[in-house]
């Protein structure tokens, strides 16, 4: 049970607990600042900038490849998830879909298989996430383990899914994938790779043509990438508005963004504070991309 704070103290089952030692919880008691925080200081930062690590050129690269490189889709981490929940059985974790705390004990369980399952879990689909919702929709979510009898384990703390709509001539999906998620089985791709994320996607088919957006930041091992308002549509041929940035080995971004008004996949390139360069970047790509990130199949 998370504690419930109320006027200076955490309640806990209707039991209150000091903060700290130096906080009172009684109502009009001054409290005094202890001697040792008194005499702190705080540390000196250091606040230069840093250096870029990569040119002007390669930072472009490094961005062209994120247009060519798939987004994480919420279909595999659904496939895996369903997967691994298809070892359990009636004891174990007892909810063929879901890790259920009043199922699953506080230190896990193994099924009969021999794969053990820790943590909470949610699974919602079709008409369970709306009335009107695609039944290929979902949303799965939780803070989850599953081992497998070799030791390797599946690893979520957040949540990942689709939902598909239709009217008005068109098909609309939208998806996001955040949190950290990670699979020592799957041996390549995001899922493989480990990656921590607060990504959300959208795509609308449409008779005039294809629109979509990417916003959030991705972290994996291989690159560090954040979308601003990433948008694509028929105007602007196709080359996007908002913004990407991409993190220098370094620790600091270049963040790139595509000039609205020439419309011809050229733009501002920087690193951090520093003056823009004109670079011409082909995000188009990114459009396929999305569009595959959000296929439910």
């Amino acid at each position: 049970m998370i504690p419930r704070l109320l006027l200076g103290c955490a309640t806990v089952g209707g039991v209150s607990f000091p903060l700290a030692a130096f906080l009172a919880c009684t109502s009009g008691t001054s409290v005094g600042v202890p001697a040792e925080l008194a005499a702190w200081t705080p540390p000196t930062v250091d606040d230069t900038h840093v250096t870029a690590a990569w040119s002007a050129d390669e930072a472009a690269d490094a961005l062209a490849r994120v247009a060519v490189t798939p987004l994480p889709a919420a279909a595999l981490a659904r496939d895996r998830y369903l997967a691994l929940m298809a070892l359990g059985d009636a004891a174990c974790p007892g909810d063929p879909l879901q890790l259920m705390d009043t199922l699953v004990p506080l230190d896990g369980c193994t099924a009969a298989s021999g794969v053990s399952f820790h943590g909470i879990s949610r699974w919602l689909s079709g008409s369970a996430l709306s009335s009107a919702a695609d039944p290929a929709s979902f949303l799965l979510y939780g803070d989850l383990r599953i081992v497998r009898p070799d030791g390797e384990a599946f690893e979520v703390g957040g949540f990942a899914g689709i939902q598909i709509s239709q009217g008005r001539g068109q098909v609309s999906r939208s998806g996001e994938v955040s949190g950290s998620w990670y699979d020592a089985a799957q041996g390549e791709g995001w899922l493989g790779e480990g990656l921590s994320a607060t990504l959300s996607l959208e795509h609308f088919g449409t008779e005039g043509g294809a629109r979509a957006r990417v916003s959030g930041g991705v972290s994996r091992p291989s690159s560090t990438v954040y979308f601003d308002e990433l948008r694509f549509d028929a105007t602007c041929g196709g080359h996007p508005m908002g913004a990407v940035s991409v993190r220098d080995p370094s620790g600091g971004w270049w963040r790139y963004v595509p000039d609205a008004e020439r419309c011809d996949g050229c733009g501002g390139l920087a690193f951090e504070e520093g003056p823009a360069d004109v670079a011409c970047i082909d995000l188009r790509p990114l459009v396929e991309a999305i569009d595959l990130a959000l296929d439910p199949s």
